[in-house]
């Protein structure tokens, strides 16, 4: 794990995509849109934010997400990364298809 920001926020305004920066190189952008549910687990210090979208399901686990998810729900988030930041921290991103 890194400690860069594990969330770009667009800088002006909201934007319509996220795009998940999956280990192997490879970014899963997916519409803020086709976003259909999502819940936020919290287990002592540990937390998943699962977000199901119409075609992929993705799972964020790590620690202090729910800033995270509030960003996310108002469409500023650009990027999601594994990393730590602060209070933030994301130590794995899963993602499969719905």
């Amino acid at each position: 794990m890194n400690d860069q920001h594990p969330y770009e926020l667009f800088s002006h305004g909201s934007g319509g995509f996220v795009s998940f920066d999956c280990t192997g190189g490879d970014i899963l952008s997916l519409p803020l849109l086709s976003l259909t549910r999502a819940t936020l687990r919290t287990r002592g210090s540990r937390s998943d934010l699962v977000l199901e979208f119409e075609t992929n399901q993705v799972t964020l686990r790590g620690s202090g997400l729910a800033g995270l998810s509030d960003h996310l729900f108002a469409a500023r988030v650009k990027v999601i990364r594994t990393g730590k930041f602060e209070h933030c921290s994301i130590d794995g991103i899963q993602v499969v298809d719905a």
